[in-house]
């Protein structure tokens, strides 16, 4: 990897970026100005929103400027490989991912210490009610974690397929900036649906709200011991970890099947 480069690339496009008007950047940082007053406000899980949308929006927000100037031809007149301007890329958006979902973590925590939503309104905590529920199978501090980083994993392959799609086709991103209709594809939807799914149905299970057999049970217990474990952390590395080798998959396939794409 030549660093000297990448670090141009992330340059150039973090200037193309910031050079011209954004509407995908305004709009993110007024999410993010909103969530941070949620956290402080309403509830600290509401910071597992932001992932999601960086997952969604990231992509597009930072290419928003080639897009519509098309100019994603110009680096193919510059002495790179398609190679490297594909890892460039995927270094930029995953490490701004990665401060902003850390930053949002780091701010609910201490939204959690701080307790100001409880004093907006009288004894108003999501959280706490949650885990009341969920009959002492999780503290405050396991909940929490737990949301926000399965959230954070789902977010990182969202993420990589963003890329991938970007690079394989980015006509589709032009269509969703002119607010023309956009059409996932059917692997895209039942990919969505089968995450949201898989996510839903773990909470129920663990919550026991749906019965189990006895080879259920046991999957489940693993998984209860996991979310106990370190309050939380060591499923949430597990499911981050999965969520990483999503997206290293994707960005190898990138790289190969952009390497043939005819440009």
């Amino acid at each position: 990897m030549n660093k000297k480069i990448i670090a141009d690339i992330i340059r150039t496009d973090v200037t193309n970026m910031n050079g011209t008007k954004n509407n995908f950047k305004s709009a993110i940082l007024i999410s993010v100005i909103l969530t941070m007053l949620g956290a402080f406000f309403f509830s600290p899980v509401t910071v597992a929103y932001i992932p999601l949308l960086m997952g969604t929006f990231l992509t597009p927000m930072v290419f928003q400027t080639e897009m519509k100037n098309h100019s994603e031809k110009m680096f193919c007149l510059l002495p790179i490989e398609r190679k490297q301007l594909v890892q460039a890329r995927f270094l930029m958006v995953f490490l701004y991912h990665l401060v902003l979902s850390i930053s949002m973590y780091l701010l609910a925590i201490l939204s959690m210490h701080l307790k100001l939503y409880t004093k907006l309104v009288e004894n108003f905590d999501v959280i706490a009610l949650i885990v009341e529920k969920s009959k002492g199978s999780f503290t405050e501090f396991q909940f929490l974690n737990l949301v926000f980083w399965i959230f954070f994993a789902i977010s990182l392959m969202l993420l990589g397929h963003t890329m991938h799609g970007y690079f394989m086709n980015s006509e589709r991103f032009l269509l969703e900036l002119n607010m023309k209709k956009f059409k996932y594809t059917k692997k895209e939807i039942f990919q969505l649906v089968l995450i949201f799914a898989g996510v839903i149905f773990l909470w129920f299970f663990v919550s026991g709200a749906i019965p189990l057999n006895a080879a259920g049970s046991v999957i489940v217990q693993l998984l209860i011991q996991l979310a106990e474990a370190g309050n939380g952390f060591l499923l949430s590395a597990v499911l981050v970890v999965i969520a990483l080798f999503e997206m290293v998959y994707q960005y190898i396939a990138t790289v190969i099947e952009y390497d043939e794409k005819d440009l």
